[in-house]
Protein backbone atom coordinates (compact mmCIF):
# COMPACT_ATOMS: atom_id res chain seq x y z
CA UNK A 1 0.00 0.00 0.00
CA UNK A 2 1.33 3.42 -0.95
CA UNK A 3 -1.06 5.12 1.48
CA UNK A 4 -2.36 4.19 4.92
CA UNK A 5 -4.85 5.75 7.31
CA UNK A 6 -1.89 7.44 9.02
CA UNK A 7 -1.53 9.68 5.95
CA UNK A 8 -4.91 11.30 6.64
CA UNK A 9 -6.08 13.98 9.05
CA UNK A 10 -9.76 14.20 10.08
CA UNK A 11 -11.72 17.42 9.64
CA UNK A 12 -15.37 18.14 10.43
CA UNK A 13 -17.55 19.64 7.69
CA UNK A 14 -21.08 20.90 8.31
CA UNK A 15 -23.56 19.69 5.72
CA UNK A 16 -25.37 22.55 3.92
CA UNK A 17 -28.20 20.10 3.33
CA UNK A 18 -29.30 19.49 6.92
CA UNK A 19 -26.60 20.87 9.26
CA UNK A 20 -25.20 17.44 10.12
CA UNK A 21 -21.49 17.31 11.00
CA UNK A 22 -19.63 14.99 8.61
CA UNK A 23 -16.06 13.85 9.18
CA UNK A 24 -13.84 13.79 6.13
CA UNK A 25 -10.10 13.23 5.85
CA UNK A 26 -7.37 15.33 4.25
CA UNK A 27 -4.49 13.37 2.76
CA UNK A 28 -1.07 14.71 3.66
CA UNK A 29 0.88 16.67 1.04
CA UNK A 30 3.64 14.05 1.15
CA UNK A 31 1.25 11.19 0.37
CA UNK A 32 -0.87 13.06 -2.16
CA UNK A 33 1.17 11.88 -5.16
CA UNK A 34 1.55 8.32 -3.88
CA UNK A 35 -1.09 6.55 -5.95
CA UNK A 36 -1.34 2.91 -7.00
CA UNK A 37 -4.29 1.61 -9.00
CA UNK A 38 -4.76 -1.91 -7.69
CA UNK A 39 -7.85 -4.08 -7.84
CA UNK A 40 -8.19 -7.04 -5.54
CA UNK A 41 -10.91 -9.40 -4.41
CA UNK A 42 -12.52 -9.09 -1.00
CA UNK A 43 -13.38 -11.74 1.56
CA UNK A 44 -15.84 -9.56 3.45
CA UNK A 45 -17.62 -7.44 0.80
CA UNK A 46 -21.24 -8.44 0.28
CA UNK A 47 -24.16 -7.34 -1.88
CA UNK A 48 -27.61 -8.88 -1.73
CA UNK A 49 -31.20 -8.22 -2.67
CA UNK A 50 -34.34 -8.86 -0.64
CA UNK A 51 -37.58 -8.92 -2.61
CA UNK A 52 -41.22 -9.82 -2.12
CA UNK A 53 -43.59 -10.34 -5.02
CA UNK A 54 -47.29 -11.16 -5.33
CA UNK A 55 -49.56 -11.36 -8.33
CA UNK A 56 -53.11 -12.22 -9.33
CA UNK A 57 -55.03 -13.23 -12.42
CA UNK A 58 -58.82 -13.12 -12.56
CA UNK A 59 -61.62 -13.74 -15.01
CA UNK A 60 -64.61 -11.49 -14.32
CA UNK A 61 -68.27 -11.59 -15.40
CA UNK A 62 -69.09 -10.34 -18.86
CA UNK A 63 -65.87 -11.61 -20.44
CA UNK A 64 -63.60 -9.20 -18.56
CA UNK A 65 -60.14 -10.24 -17.41
CA UNK A 66 -57.72 -8.63 -14.98
CA UNK A 67 -54.21 -9.30 -13.76
CA UNK A 68 -51.56 -7.46 -11.81
CA UNK A 69 -49.01 -7.64 -9.09
CA UNK A 70 -46.84 -5.88 -6.56
CA UNK A 71 -43.11 -6.08 -6.01
CA UNK A 72 -41.14 -4.78 -3.03
CA UNK A 73 -37.37 -4.99 -3.01
CA UNK A 74 -34.19 -3.58 -1.49
CA UNK A 75 -30.50 -4.06 -2.29
CA UNK A 76 -27.89 -3.73 0.43
CA UNK A 77 -24.12 -3.62 0.18
CA UNK A 78 -21.30 -3.93 2.69
CA UNK A 79 -17.84 -2.90 1.51
CA UNK A 80 -15.81 -1.73 4.48
CA UNK A 81 -12.50 -3.50 3.89
CA UNK A 82 -10.77 -0.32 2.68
CA UNK A 83 -7.29 0.12 4.13
CA UNK A 84 -5.87 3.05 2.18
CA UNK A 85 -8.52 5.83 2.31
CA UNK A 86 -10.78 6.43 5.33
CA UNK A 87 -13.05 8.67 3.22
CA UNK A 88 -14.37 5.55 1.51
CA UNK A 89 -15.67 4.24 4.83
CA UNK A 90 -18.54 6.74 4.83
CA UNK A 91 -21.77 4.75 4.36
CA UNK A 92 -19.73 1.60 3.54
CA UNK A 93 -22.15 -0.59 5.53
CA UNK A 94 -25.68 -0.06 4.29
CA UNK A 95 -27.12 -2.28 7.02
CA UNK A 96 -26.40 0.60 9.41
CA UNK A 97 -28.36 3.08 7.28
CA UNK A 98 -32.13 3.48 6.81
CA UNK A 99 -32.18 1.96 3.32
CA UNK A 100 -35.76 2.13 1.99
CA UNK A 101 -37.65 -0.57 0.18
CA UNK A 102 -38.82 0.20 -3.34
CA UNK A 103 -42.45 -0.65 -4.16
CA UNK A 104 -43.84 -1.17 -7.66
CA UNK A 105 -47.44 -1.98 -8.54
CA UNK A 106 -49.15 -2.79 -11.83
CA UNK A 107 -52.69 -3.71 -12.78
CA UNK A 108 -54.05 -4.39 -16.26
CA UNK A 109 -57.22 -5.74 -17.78
CA UNK A 110 -59.59 -5.91 -20.71
CA UNK A 111 -63.33 -6.03 -21.15
CA UNK A 112 -65.86 -6.05 -24.00
CA UNK A 113 -68.17 -3.06 -24.39
CA UNK A 114 -71.30 -2.32 -26.37
CA UNK A 115 -71.16 -2.32 -30.15
CA UNK A 116 -68.45 -5.02 -30.01
CA UNK A 117 -65.86 -2.58 -28.75
CA UNK A 118 -62.90 -3.89 -26.74
CA UNK A 119 -61.35 -1.86 -23.92
CA UNK A 120 -57.89 -2.53 -22.55
CA UNK A 121 -56.12 -0.56 -19.86
CA UNK A 122 -53.05 -0.81 -17.67
CA UNK A 123 -51.84 1.26 -14.74
CA UNK A 124 -48.43 1.12 -13.14
CA UNK A 125 -46.85 3.11 -10.35
CA UNK A 126 -43.21 3.01 -9.33
CA UNK A 127 -40.18 5.13 -8.55
CA UNK A 128 -36.39 4.96 -8.62
CA UNK A 129 -33.71 5.82 -6.13
CA UNK A 130 -31.07 7.93 -7.85
CA UNK A 131 -27.65 6.29 -7.80
CA UNK A 132 -28.93 3.00 -6.38
CA UNK A 133 -27.97 1.04 -9.51
CA UNK A 134 -24.35 2.23 -9.44
CA UNK A 135 -21.62 0.09 -7.90
CA UNK A 136 -20.85 1.41 -5.41
CA UNK A 137 -24.16 3.29 -5.01
CA UNK A 138 -24.01 7.08 -5.39
CA UNK A 139 -25.69 9.74 -3.28
CA UNK A 140 -25.89 13.50 -2.85
CA UNK A 141 -22.49 15.17 -2.45
CA UNK A 142 -21.11 18.66 -1.89
CA UNK A 143 -18.13 19.27 -4.17
CA UNK A 144 -15.74 21.60 -2.39
CA UNK A 145 -12.40 23.18 -3.33
CA UNK A 146 -9.72 24.88 -1.27
CA UNK A 147 -11.64 28.18 -1.56
CA UNK A 148 -15.18 26.95 -0.90
CA UNK A 149 -16.89 28.87 1.89
CA UNK A 150 -20.02 28.22 3.91
CA UNK A 151 -23.09 30.04 2.53
CA UNK A 152 -24.46 33.01 4.43
CA UNK A 153 -27.55 31.03 5.46
CA UNK A 154 -25.72 27.85 6.48
CA UNK A 155 -27.38 25.78 9.17
CA UNK A 156 -25.86 23.86 12.05
CA UNK A 157 -22.53 24.55 13.81
CA UNK A 158 -20.94 26.44 10.91
CA UNK A 159 -19.59 29.96 10.46
CA UNK A 160 -21.15 31.81 7.50
CA UNK A 161 -18.47 32.83 5.02
CA UNK A 162 -15.75 30.69 6.63
CA UNK A 163 -13.59 28.35 4.58
CA UNK A 164 -15.04 24.85 4.66
CA UNK A 165 -11.74 22.98 4.51
CA UNK A 166 -8.80 25.41 4.65
CA UNK A 167 -6.18 22.64 4.79
CA UNK A 168 -7.53 20.72 1.81
CA UNK A 169 -4.69 19.25 -0.25
CA UNK A 170 -6.63 17.91 -3.24
CA UNK A 171 -8.12 20.23 -5.86
CA UNK A 172 -11.72 19.03 -5.33
CA UNK A 173 -13.40 16.82 -2.76
CA UNK A 174 -16.89 15.32 -2.75
CA UNK A 175 -18.35 15.51 0.75
CA UNK A 176 -21.06 12.81 1.10
CA UNK A 177 -24.31 14.41 2.27
CA UNK A 178 -26.83 11.58 2.05
CA UNK A 179 -26.86 7.82 2.19
CA UNK A 180 -26.18 6.58 -1.36
CA UNK A 181 -29.21 5.21 -3.15
CA UNK A 182 -31.83 6.82 -0.90
CA UNK A 183 -32.77 9.93 -2.89
CA UNK A 184 -36.13 9.06 -4.50
CA UNK A 185 -37.24 10.03 -7.96
CA UNK A 186 -40.71 11.37 -8.66
CA UNK A 187 -43.50 8.83 -8.31
CA UNK A 188 -44.28 7.59 -11.82
CA UNK A 189 -48.00 6.95 -12.37
CA UNK A 190 -48.69 5.78 -15.90
CA UNK A 191 -52.12 4.91 -17.32
CA UNK A 192 -52.39 3.44 -20.81
CA UNK A 193 -55.78 2.88 -22.49
CA UNK A 194 -56.67 1.17 -25.78
CA UNK A 195 -60.07 0.97 -27.49
CA UNK A 196 -60.69 -1.09 -30.62
CA UNK A 197 -63.27 -3.10 -32.57
CA UNK A 198 -63.00 -6.20 -34.73
CA UNK A 199 -64.61 -6.23 -38.19
CA UNK A 200 -65.09 -9.40 -40.21
CA UNK A 201 -64.76 -9.41 -44.02
CA UNK A 202 -65.24 -13.03 -45.07
CA UNK A 203 -61.89 -14.69 -44.12
CA UNK A 204 -60.29 -11.38 -43.19
CA UNK A 205 -60.48 -9.85 -39.70
CA UNK A 206 -59.46 -6.27 -39.07
CA UNK A 207 -59.32 -4.32 -35.84
CA UNK A 208 -58.78 -0.55 -35.95
CA UNK A 209 -57.82 0.79 -32.54
CA UNK A 210 -56.76 3.92 -30.78
CA UNK A 211 -54.36 3.96 -27.84
CA UNK A 212 -53.65 6.65 -25.28
CA UNK A 213 -50.24 6.19 -23.65
CA UNK A 214 -49.55 8.05 -20.40
CA UNK A 215 -53.07 9.41 -20.62
CA UNK A 216 -52.63 11.21 -17.27
CA UNK A 217 -49.73 13.13 -18.84
CA UNK A 218 -47.54 12.38 -15.83
CA UNK A 219 -44.27 14.29 -16.22
CA UNK A 220 -42.18 12.51 -13.61
CA UNK A 221 -38.40 12.85 -13.84
CA UNK A 222 -36.71 9.57 -14.73
CA UNK A 223 -33.16 10.82 -14.27
CA UNK A 224 -31.28 13.90 -13.08
CA UNK A 225 -28.20 15.76 -14.25
CA UNK A 226 -26.32 15.44 -10.98
CA UNK A 227 -26.52 14.99 -7.23
CA UNK A 228 -23.97 17.75 -6.62
CA UNK A 229 -25.62 19.95 -3.99
CA UNK A 230 -25.59 23.77 -4.32
CA UNK A 231 -25.16 23.59 -8.10
CA UNK A 232 -27.70 24.50 -10.76
CA UNK A 233 -27.75 20.88 -11.96
CA UNK A 234 -28.61 19.38 -8.55
CA UNK A 235 -31.59 17.04 -9.06
CA UNK A 236 -32.39 18.91 -12.29
CA UNK A 237 -34.33 16.53 -14.55
CA UNK A 238 -32.34 15.24 -17.51
CA UNK A 239 -34.99 12.77 -18.64
CA UNK A 240 -38.74 12.78 -18.07
CA UNK A 241 -41.52 10.34 -18.77
CA UNK A 242 -42.78 10.47 -22.33
CA UNK A 243 -45.77 12.85 -22.45
CA UNK A 244 -49.29 11.82 -23.37
CA UNK A 245 -49.23 10.09 -26.74
CA UNK A 246 -52.02 8.97 -29.08
CA UNK A 247 -51.49 6.05 -31.45
CA UNK A 248 -53.87 4.88 -34.17
CA UNK A 249 -53.31 1.31 -35.27
CA UNK A 250 -54.77 -1.56 -37.23
CA UNK A 251 -54.56 -5.31 -36.60
CA UNK A 252 -55.28 -7.63 -39.51
CA UNK A 253 -55.76 -11.41 -39.43
CA UNK A 254 -56.39 -13.76 -42.32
Amino acid sequence: MLRTFADYTPVDVVSPLDGEVITIYNVSAAAQSRVANLQSSSDSARRWNTSFEAGFNARLPGGAAMFGGIAVDRTLQVQCDITDDPNRLNFCDQTENPMPFNTQFKIAGSMPLKWRLDLGASFQTYKYFYGAAANPPAGAVWQITRTTRYPADCIGPCTPGALVNPNQTVATFNVPLAVPGTTPSDRINQLDVTVGRWFQFKSLSAKPEISFFNSLNNRAALNVRSQNYLTSSYLQPSEVLQPALVRIGLQVKW
